[in-house]
């Protein structure tokens, strides 16, 4: 098929007497692309260029959303759509992160501030709880979380966990909040874990009655007066059980070490250990 000439992408191809690049060097192909050429540098002498580099605007989302911003509220603050800014930061369909970004978007992202993101002491955990215990109702698995996060697994079990530790450091809270921006809308797949992984993480998180991130706003997910809708937890003594099997047997915690990590008795604990086999046993015999 013969393309037609006079498009200014057409100066750099087709190929002409079989030179790869060399382009058409017709005269209605060389003279269009001069005319677009001088459109370009007008526009810059303007300063109206439709795109612009990527690159600075990138590295402020990113400081948006270590200063504590979600990516929601960026796209609402610069009304821009969250595809825009999605492929600005993570890429699409297989493509690589935007190296150029509409000049007006990028105008309307760098005019939002960056506010000072705390340094020292804690914050609360509700939040980082929540987010974990929404990515693992999608099938995420703590491992993942883990290697996503930065954090150990012991710290994504005490964050995760119920009755776990009330209080983390604001970069932990942080990193687990940019997880969760990238994660949130994305399902586990055998490159990112073994497929076991994925439907034991989702069945417990379903048995517990945590909500995947479908379910809850953005802008509220840290607030402890919002409630999430009803759901069906799973008995304590379950979820103890579960988060034992993992410190014992996966990262080689004893009885006693697992007991204080989860802040309940070595007794109790035990209790709950057998309590939940004969629960298994009662389901398999029914």
């Amino acid at each position: 098929m013969t393309r037609p000439h006079g498009h200014a992408r057409f100066r750099k191809g087709p190929n002409q007497d079989g030179v790869e690049g060399k382009g058409c060097r017709c005269a209605i192909c060389r003279a269009h692309r001069g005319r677009v050429e001088k459109r370009y540098k007008l526009r810059a002498l303007r300063g109206t260029l439709m795109l612009t580099d990527a690159a600075p605007v990138r590295a402020h989302v990113q400081r948006l959303i270590a200063s504590g911003l979600t990516t929601r509220q960026i796209v609402e603050a610069a009304n821009i759509s969250r595809g825009a800014l999605r492929r600005l930061l993570w890429g699409s369909d297989g493509f690589a992160p935007s190296s150029r970004i509409s000049t007006d978007n990028a105008h309307a992202i760098l005019a939002i501030p960056v506010e000072t993101m705390p340094t020292s002491g804690l914050v609360s955990a509700l939040g980082s709880r929540r987010r974990l215990q929404a990515l693992s109702a999608l099938g995420w698995a703590r491992t993942s979380l883990a290697q996503r996060t930065g954090l150990s697994h012991t710290t994504i079990t005490l964050i995760r966990t119920p009755n776990g530790t009330k209080k983390v450091a604001p970069r932990t809270a942080h990193a687990i909040k940019a997880v969760y921006e990238r994660l949130a809308d994305t399902l586990p797949t055998t490159d990112d874990q073994p497929l076991a992984s994925t439907t034991r993480t989702r069945n417990y998180a379903r048995r517990a009655g945590w909500l995947p991130p479908g379910e809850w706003d953005d802008d509220q997910i840290d607030h402890p007066e919002t409630t999430p809708p009803a759901a069906n937890p799973e008995p304590r003594y379950l979820a103890l059980a579960f988060d034992a099997h993992e410190l014992i047997n996966e990262q080689r915690h004893s009885l006693t070490q697992a007991a204080e990590r989860l802040s309940v008795s070595p007794k109790y604990l035990q209790k709950c250990i057998e309590r939940a086999r004969n629960h298994n046993t009662d389901r398999k015999t029914a």
